[in-house]
Parts: C-alpha cells; sequence; structure tokens
C-alpha cells in the first residue's frame, strides 16, 4: 500500500496529496485549496485478453486550476497504464515503465504540442 500522502511536484512547486479513499483495487488522493483540485487514482484491474488475463495497473491524474475574475478555469489530466501477462515477471514490467518514463521525459514538450 502507497503512504497516506504522495507528493506531485507541478512546475517545482510540491502539491502534498492525501489519501481519501483505499480499497483492494486502488486508491484516490486529493488535494483542494482556493486555488486548485488535483485528484490522483490508482487503480488496479485484471482484463482478460487474447493472450489470457492481463494484470492492468493505472495511475490517472486530473488537475483543476479555479477560475478568478480575471482568468478562466484551466483544466488538464494525464495517465499512465501499465499492462502484464498475469503470469509475467512484474520486474520486467518495471523495467519497461522506467524506461518508458524516460524517454517521454524527453518527448513530453513536443507531445503537448502535437508532434509524432
Amino acid at each position: 500500500m502507497f503512504a497516506s500522502t504522495l507528493t506531485l511536484t507541478i512546475n517545482g512547486t510540491a502539491k502534498v496529496l492525501q489519501r481519501q479513499n483505499q480499497d483492494n483495487f486502488g486508491s484516490s488522493y486529493r488535494l483542494k485549496s482556493g486555488t486548485e483540485l488535483i485528484t490522483l487514482l490508482v487503480r488496479h484491474s485484471v482484463d482478460s485478453g487474447k493472450a489470457g488475463n492481463v494484470n492492468r495497473h493505472n495511475v490517472y491524474v486530473e488537475h483543476t486550476i479555479f477560475a478568478t475574475p480575471t482568468t478562466n478555469q484551466e483544466f488538464y489530466s494525464c495517465t499512465y497504464t501499465l499492462r502484464e501477462g498475469e503470469f509475467n515477471d512484474p520486474t520486467k514490467l518495471d523495467q519497461l515503465s522506467v524506461g518508458m518514463l524516460t524517454l517521454l521525459a524527453t518527448l513530453d514538450t513536443g507531445l503537448t504540442v502535437g508532434e509524432n
């Protein structure tokens, strides 16, 4: 189980999210202030596919910046999904995930402006 708080750093600013709920298949975290709302969901499930059962692990984060008298409300979201065969080695999935996150860090600016 993850800690009761998670820290998400956005543009150099650490945001501490408190766990709101935890059950057998995931957790939800939240930070709400006078200027923003951040929610983060961690979910686990088993999907059936052509190759048999597949374990799915998903992290989904939403960030809403509230409107002010001079600015409109803003909304952003990001998701990351990992999948592995039910009887495969999770260490290999971790290795693939680290490689993917490293690649995404180098591509991020291009991705957000629609490069392909």
